[in-house]
Formats: structure tokens, C-alpha cells, sequence
């Protein structure tokens, strides 16, 4: 083994890694391959390291696989906590929240004002009963006299 993979490694071991990658442009002359393996260290040029990434995404893979259940729902909960604490998660229930603020203003007003509305239109509607019915009772009282029937009117 040589020192550099040996750094490597132990570097790779004190940041708790997967993995253990170098990417040099002065490589070792037995490398065959853009990326090889050697000493347990992944070594490649920095043109060929776009292809080494399938490796990192590899090892998540296999990362979460071990997970128990209660781990991922432990992290999926702790994910959620999170980002709805996050300053953007608070930000967009912010906004919900000032969203439901404006449409029950909204409510309220359109509400009102078909109260109002409607306390007009039965206004109207009881004066015109009552219109019609003074109208008949004052042609009773022309056709029959004093003594004719008067219509009542029952909100009166």
C-alpha cells in the first residue's frame, strides 16, 4: 500500500465515509482504467470523474437498504419536522395561513352583503303584500261599505 492510499483511507474513516475517492491528475502508471481501484481507493483523472459518480449514489442506495423500518420512518419524520420548521417550510404555511385569512374576510363580506340583500328584498316583498292588501280591502269597503272584511296582513 502506498502512503497516499493510506491517507485516503484513513481520511475516509475519520469523516465516517463510504468511500474513499482520489481524483488526481498524476495518477499511478498501473492504472489500466479512467477509474480504478486500488488499496481500497477509488483513483481517476478529473476528466473522468463525472463518470465515477454512479459510485456515491451506489453506496446511498446501499446505505439506506440497511436501514431497518423504524429507522426510515425515524428519519422520514425527522425529514418532515425539518423542512416544515425550515424557514421556507414556515414561510409557505405563512402564506396558507394569510391565504385563509383573506378568503374568510372575503366570506364575511359577501355574507353580509347578501343579508343585506336579502333583508331588502323582504322589505320589499312585505310592501308589496301589504300594498295589494290595502288595495283589496279599500275596494271592499267601496263595493260592500263599512262593514266588509278587512285582509290582515301577519307581520303587521
Amino acid at each position: 500500500m502506498s502512503e497516499w492510499t493510506v491517507k485516503a483511507k484513513n481520511d475516509a474513516r475519520n469523516a465516517e465515509a463510504d468511500l474513499a475517492l482520489i481524483i488526481s491528475r498524476s495518477v499511478p502508471r498501473q492504472m489500466s482504467r479512467a477509474i480504478d481501484f486500488i488499496d481500497g481507493v477509488y483513483v481517476c483523472r478529473p476528466p473522468d470523474a463525472i463518470g465515477i459518480l454512479h459510485i456515491p449514489r451506489q453506496m446511498l442506495i446501499r446505505s439506506t437498504a440497511r436501514k431497518t423500518p423504524t429507522e426510515s420512518k425515524e428519519t422520514a419524520a425527522e425529514t418532515l419536522y425539518e423542512t416544515i420548521t425550515s424557514p421556507a417550510g414556515l414561510a409557505r404555511l405563512q402564506a396558507l395561513s394569510d391565504a385563509y385569512a383573506r378568503t374568510m374576510t372575503q366570506i364575511t363580506a359577501e355574507k353580509m352583503a347578501a343579508d343585506l340583500n336579502f333583508r331588502k328584498r323582504e322589505t320589499e316583498a312585505r310592501n308589496l303584500f301589504t300594498a295589494v292588501v290595502d288595495i283589496t280591502n279599500d275596494i271592499q269597503a267601496a263595493v260592500r261599505g263599512p262593514s266588509a272584511i278587512e285582509m290582515k296582513t301577519y307581520w303587521s
